[in-house]
Order: structure tokens, then sequence, then C-alpha cells
């Protein structure tokens, strides 16, 4: 600052004295004009006479004494009008300014008088005075600068030091110790403005430290993956979630390991490419699906939302994004895939069962009438035979059906899955060719709550898988059967268990094995991997279907070339098998002539097979094509008929509607309901509606007549008039 201002005194002096030379010379020049002027017009007078004269002595010698006496006149030249230069003295480079004059008398010249001027002796004068005012100049100024000095020193110098350091330390980050004001009034408002500033500061880092953390807080705990990479492949940033879903300890690890993305992460690296050159475009991408690749190799899919950060270039510099993995999303959707799949062939066995059932009763009813009828024909007996049982290869096909649905008519009880499992295999062995070794381990004890029957199909569908994965060659199937506890911790049984007893079965074959491809489709309806003629497509997914009804699991492990490996898991009963009481069979009888039943179906065919059949058995029957026709002779005459045996679905009113109308007219009403299928009814349904027995078609001959004894001998009620 004292630098600053002895600088500025300095140039302001400077200016000064420029300003004085500059001044100084303008007069300087004006008076020497004048005085040229005024000593060109006098000497001019004083040598007029001599010029006239020609007295030439007389002029060097005026000419000398002007050249002598006069501080302004450095030259002097003389002529006479004959052009004779009397004189001439000058130093050409000694003079600023020369006048002229020519004399004359009665307009004859007689001579020219010229002086040359300058202003060295004023010049020398000016130069002391300039040399005088410089030196007291540089004295006052030494003056000014020391006192100058000492005024900043103590006044300025001090407070400006102290607020230097206090800007240093809020500088530092030292924002809780204000700065002190000083005397000064300016300096004072400066203070008081880097205090103001100060104050700000602070506030806005501990606003933004806030905002920092939160924003780290939900970075790092984001379930969710977020990135940002470089269009060539690496990771620049990474939050931990973004490292677990590729299994790697941290981001770090990730960001330092994982260093060309579309090879490494990517199980098809031209969705990469495909995303770049959405983001290219300047588009947003959102819900890309696809699959990356963990750490330890197994493949995920996840779901991928990014944009482009563009470079001072303008391309693509930068990508950022979240990703989330979706690969228990995807397996959920293929489980209701499969389920809908599931339901789907539920509805077409629905829709189908019942007149498929209608037709198989129709069969099953006049073969068994043509067997009664065929005496002692052994030819025609055994045609019968052959072709009841391709309706009974018919009646198993739509169980089957119906039990991939889950829909199918069922006995559950207890019952030793040992003792089931002995049985099946020991019917396969008698079925499949000896070159096929069956080896068994049969150690469970434990029972189960299901149906003898679908578990017998459990395992002779499984083993028949087997045997056909062996092919023409030899080959082993291994059964296993055992009780296992399974845990809270699931994981070693390879299914989504509840903790608990269950009983597990394993088949095991060295045959053809399955690829990936295979296994995510076997247990999809009519799905068949098997030459035409070798399967339907229906044995594992109505396997699938039982464990699933009985709440138990299925799981396969299976290679190419290297076998297949079923493991059923099902829940272990507390139950004993036999405990569950038995129901009393009632003996059969025959109808006796005077039992009145009404029959109500809407096919002709079954009308007129049951109305000969319980005809033939003693009945009297009467037949009606629908509800309605049935219901108005009911109500015509409620205590005239013994049983009423109805369909279940025909147009109109239902078996059920009947049912139920029947019920009001007379409660005590025994009903039979036949049906073919219904997903709408189940027998504690209709026993709530009062009917009395239920009967799946196509029901056998002997069993219909069985429930018709049985009921008419539990309603000992003859009819009391026709109908």
């Amino acid at each position: 600052m004292v630098l600053g201002l002895t600088l500025t005194v300095l140039l302001v002096v400077a200016l000064l004295g420029v300003s004085y030379l500059v001044i100084s010379n303008r007069a300087l020049s004006r008076d020497l004009r004048t005085r040229a002027d005024r000593l060109i017009g006098e000497v001019a007078s004083v040598l007029y006479f001599p010029l006239l004269n020609l007295d030439n002595q007389t002029i060097r010698h005026i000419a000398g004494v002007y050249l002598e006496s006069n501080d302004y006149i450095s030259g002097i030249t003389v002529r006479t009008d004959f052009g004779e230069t009397v004189i001439d003295k000058k130093d050409e480079s000694d003079w600023l300014l020369s006048r002229t004059r020519v004399l004359k008398k009665n307009d004859r010249e007689i001579g020219t008088v010229s002086l040359y001027f300058n202003d060295g002796k004023l010049l020398g004068a000016r130069r002391n005075t300039i040399r005088t005012a410089l030196v007291l100049t540089l004295v006052i100024i030494g003056i000014m600068v020391i006192c100058i000095n000492l005024f900043l020193h103590y006044w300025l110098n001090r407070p400006f030091e102290q607020l230097i350091m206090g800007i240093r330390r809020i500088a530092s980050g030292d924002y809780d110790n204000p700065l002190p004001a000083p005397p000064q009034t300016e300096l004072a408002a400066i203070t008081h403005e880097v205090n103001i500033m100060a104050r700000q500061i602070a506030t806005k880092n501990e606003e933004l430290a806030k905002s920092e953390k939160k924003y780290r807080s939900i970075f790092n705990g984001a379930q969710e993956g977020i990135f940002q990479s470089t269009v060539g492949g690496r990771f620049l940033t990474a939050n931990p979630a973004m490292a677990r879903i590729f299994g790697y300890d941290s981001p770090q690890e990730l960001i330092r390991r994982c260093t060309d993305i579309p090879h490494q992460l990517y199980v098809d690296p031209m969705q990469r490419q495909e995303l770049i050159n959405r983001l290219r475009k300047g588009e947003a991408v959102t819900r890309f699906t696809t699959r990356f690749r963990h750490r330890d190799g197994h493949t995920l899919w996840v779901s991928l939302n990014a944009r482009g950060i563009p470079g001072p270039d303008g391309d693509l510099q930068y990508i950022e994004g979240m990703l989330e993995d979706i690969s228990e999303q995807k397996k959920m959707e293929e489980e209701l895939r499969q389920a809908q799949k599931m339901e789907a062939i539920g509805t077409l066995a629905g829709g189908i069962a019942h007149d498929f059932n209608n037709i198989l009763f129709a069969i099953f009813g006049y073969l068994e009438l043509a067997q009664a009828q065929a005496g002692h024909n052994p030819q025609l007996t055994a045609s019968l035979a052959r072709a009841l049982e391709g309706a009974k290869r018919a009646r198993d096909l739509v169980r089957q059906i119906l039990t991939v649905s889950r829909k199918a008519a069922r006995e559950v009880r207890p019952v030793r899955a040992a003792d089931i499992v002995t049985e099946a295999l020991g019917l396969l062995r008698s079925s499949i060719p000896a070159t096929v070794a069956i080896r068994q381990e049969i150690e469970s004890t434990a029972t189960i709550l299901a149906d003898p029957t679908q578990i017998h199909q459990v395992v002779m569908n499984l083993c028949t898988n087997s045997y056909h994965a062996l092919g023409d060659s030899s080959g082993t199937v291994r059964v296993t059967l055992r009780d296992i506890v399974v845990g809270r911790d699931t994981g070693t049984t390879g299914a989504d268990l509840a903790p608990g007893r269950y009983v597990l079965l394993e088949v095991e074959d060295t045959g053809c094995g399955m690829d990936e491809e295979t296994m995510a489709k076997i247990f999809e309806p009519y799905f068949t991997s098997k030459q035409q003629g070798k399967g339907t497509g229906l044995g594992l997914a109505m396997v699938h279907g039982i464990v699933e009804s009985y709440q138990g699991r299925i799981t396969v492990q299976s290679r190419p070339g290297e076998g297949s490996l079923f493991r059923i898991f099902l829940p272990a009963a507390e139950i004993k098998a036999g405990e569950q009481p038995r129901q009393q069979v009632l003996p059969e009888r025959d109808g006796n002539g005077r039992e009145r039943i009404m029959l109500v179906d809407d096919e002709p065919m079954i009308r007129t097979l049951l109305q000969e059949y319980l005809s033939t058995c003693g009945y009297r029957v009467a037949t009606f094509a629908s509800g309605e026709a049935a219901l108005a002779a009911f109500a015509g005459a409620p205590d005239s008929w013994d049983l009423v045996i109805t369909d279940m679905t025909m147009p109109g009113m239902t078996g059920i509607e009947l049912a139920a109308e029947i019920m009001k007219l007379r409660a005590s009403q025994p009903v039979i309901l036949c049906t073919g299928y219904s997903a709408a009814m189940n027998r504690e349904q209709n026993e709530a509606t009062g009917i009395r027995a239920y009967l799946q078609k196509p029901v056998s001959m002997e069993d219909l007549s069985r429930c018709v004894s049985e009921l008419l001998q539990a309603e000992p009620h003859t009819a009391s008039a026709p109908a």
C-alpha cells in the first residue's frame, strides 16, 4: 500500500512537471517570437542609415554589439541591395527561429537584415528553476512517504492484516469465530459483510452435509442397484446393492474386477449394444429386461432403467441408471404361466368330461347289459370284455385329465407310503423288460393322507418315464423311499418346504437325461419328447398335479447323457394307517316291483339305458328329459316317488337346483346325483342340499344297483300312488 501511494504521488508530480514544461515551453515560445519581432524592427531602424550610406564598418560594429549584448540573438546577416553580404554570423544548430526585414527608401530596396534567435539562456534559467523545484519535490515526497507509512502502519496495515488472517481462517473452514470489528468505518463494514458471508457459508455447508448424508443413505441403503458406467464398459460408481446383486463383497471390488461389462455381465452382449443405441437416440430407457451373469456363473433376470449423459461433443459419454434383480419375479411368472396352463387344461377337462363321461356311461352300461345277455357264448363274452377294457382305458384317460387339473374326485385316507410303493413296483416289474434293473430301497414307515390310487399312479408314471428314458438299452431304475425331517433351512432339499416331517420318494435312472429347456417343460400337459405312440404327455403333468394337491413338492435334476433324478416330498401324517373308520356296507337287494324311481337326464341314450337296466332289477322307472318336467311331475304327487336319480348338468334347471326344489316339497325325499364333472359342487355341499348319494360318471351298473339298493333299504318307503 505504501508503495502504491508513493507511486501515486510520483505520478502526480511527474504529471505536474510535464504540464509545467509544456506550459513554460509555450510561454517561452510566445515570448521569443514577441522579442524577435521587436528586435528585428529595432535592428532594422539602427542599420537603416549605415546601409543607405554603405557604411560596412558601422554595420559590423552594430551587429557585434547586438550579438554580444542580447541573450536571444544568436546570429545576424546583413546584405546590401547589390547582394553583397556585409556580415553573416550565425550558428546553424543553435537557433530556433529567424526574422528578416527588407529596408527600402522611396520603394527602393537598400538592403536586408536577418536575425537568428535562440532561448539558451532562458533554458538555463529554467533548468535551474526546475532543478530547485525537483529537489524540493523530492524532499516533500520523502516526508510524505514517511508520514503515509507511519499512518498506514498504525491505522490501516494492522486492521488489514487481521482482516486477511480472519478471511484465511474462514477459508480453512472455521466459521464459528466471527471477525472483530475494527475502528475504521469502511473496514468495519467489510468485516461485517465477511462475517455474514461466513455464516451463510456455514449454513449452506450444514445443509449440504445433511443433503449429502441423506442421499448417501439412500444410495447405500437402496435395494436396487445404482450405477454409473462408461460407454466402453467400466463402472465408475456403484452402490452396495449393485455389488450384492452380482455377488461381490463391496462396490470397490465390483468396480475393480468388472472391467468389461458387456462380456462379464451380459449373457447376450448385443443387448448392451441395443441399450447404448437407444440411449444415443436420446431415449430414457425404462424396464429394459435382460439376463445378467452372476459372479458364480448362474444367470439373473434384471430390469434396467437408464439414461445417457452426453459429453462436450454431444456424444454419449456416461450411462447412469438403476437395475433390479427380478429373477424371483420371473420364476413366479413361470409358475403363474404353469398354473394358468393347468387351469386351462382343467377348464378343458371340465368342459369335455361331462359329455365324454355320458358317452362312456352309455358304453359301460350297454356293454354290461350285453355281457349279461351273452349267456354261454365265450367268444362274444371275450369280445365284450375287451370292449369293456377299452372303455375303462377311456375312463382312466378322463380321470387323468381331471387329476392334472386337480378336479377329480378322490378318496383321501391315511395309508402307509411304503405299502403303495412296494405294490406299484411289483406290478411294474412284470411290465418292463428284464434288461432294466429295478433297485429299491424302501425304508419309510410313515403314513401319508392320500388317495392310494393316485400315489400308485405317481410311482407308475415316474418309473415308466425312467424306463422310457433308457430307450432300447439296458440300465437301472433306482427307487428310494425314506422319512426325513425338514428344518427352517430348506436350502438342502432344493424345494420350498415348510418345516416338518416328510416322506421322500426318489426315482433315478441312468438314461439319456434332459437339457434345461426340456426340464422347463416336462410338467406341462401334453408336452412329450417321446416318439409318437409312446406317450401322451400327461404322465408327468398328472404327477405334478397330484403332488401339488397334497401340498407336496417335486424337483428334478438332470443333464444330457447323465440320467435324471426325480424327488417327491409328501407331508407325513400323524394318524396311523387303518385308523379311519370304515363305512358299513349294506347288503344288496333287488326291487320288489313296487319302488318308484324318477330318472332325470338330458341324454336320451342314458335315459334308455338306465330305464332298461333298473327295470330288469325290478324297479318301476319314469324318465324325464329336463329338470322342469321332472319338478312338475314331482309337485303333482310328492309322495309317489321312492327315489330320484338326476344328472347334474342339464339345460335350464341343474340337478342341484332340482334337488333343492324337491326338498322344499318333501324334505325326506332321497336323491342320487350323477355327474361327469362339476367344479361348483362337492360332497359336503351335496349333503347340505339333502342329496343322499353322489355317483361319478361313468358308473358301472353294479355300483349303481348297489347304491340304489342301499338308499331304498335305508328309506323303506313305498310310493302311495302310481305316477
